[in-house]
C-alpha cells in the first residue's frame, strides 16, 4: 500500500514543487518590473527638472551675456 501511494505521490509532489517555484519566480519578476517602472518615472521627473534648470540658466545667460552661444573657447 505504501509503495503504491508513494509511486503516485512522488510525481504529484515533483510537479507541485516545480509549479510552486515557477509561480514564485513570476511574482518576483512582476515585482521587479513594477519597481523598475517606478524608477523610470523618477528618472523622467528628474530629467524634466534638469531640463527646466538648464532652460532657466540659458535664459539668465542670454540676459547677462548675449553672445555666450557664439563663443568658441576651443
Amino acid at each position: 500500500m505504501i509503495a503504491v501511494l508513494s509511486a503516485f505521490a512522488t510525481p504529484v509532489l515533483i510537479v507541485w514543487i516545480v509549479l510552486h517555484y515557477r509561480s514564485k519566480r513570476r511574482q518576483e519578476d512582476s515585482a521587479d518590473r513594477s519597481s523598475r517602472l517606478g524608477s523610470q518615472v523618477e528618472f523622467e521627473q528628474m530629467a524634466e527638472k534638469m531640463e527646466r534648470r538648464v532652460q532657466a540658466l540659458e535664459t539668465i545667460l542670454d540676459a547677462e551675456v548675449p553672445d555666450w552661444r557664439k563663443r568658441d573657447d576651443r
